[in-house]
């Protein structure tokens, strides 16, 4: 069932950059991801979720607390 859900994301999704697409489809398909964490953020500029590098992601939840 998981394949089939990447599948239909990686068809929708728009990213360019294979990796990018099933870690995308799969933190979608998962359904509460908060955020991806990458040191491309552009290859995420179409992303519903947010993305952050993992500086900023350090600083964003150490200015939560």
């Amino acid at each position: 069932m998981t394949i089939l859900i990447i599948r239909k994301y990686l068809r929708r999704n728009g990213f360019n950059d294979f990796e990018d697409s099933i870690q995308y489809a799969t933190a979608l398909a998962v359904g509460d991801i908060e955020a991806i964490v990458t040191r491309n953020v552009k290859d995420y500029e179409k992303s519903d979720i947010a993305v952050f590098t993992p500086e900023n992601y350090l600083k964003f939840i150490g200015d939560k607390m």
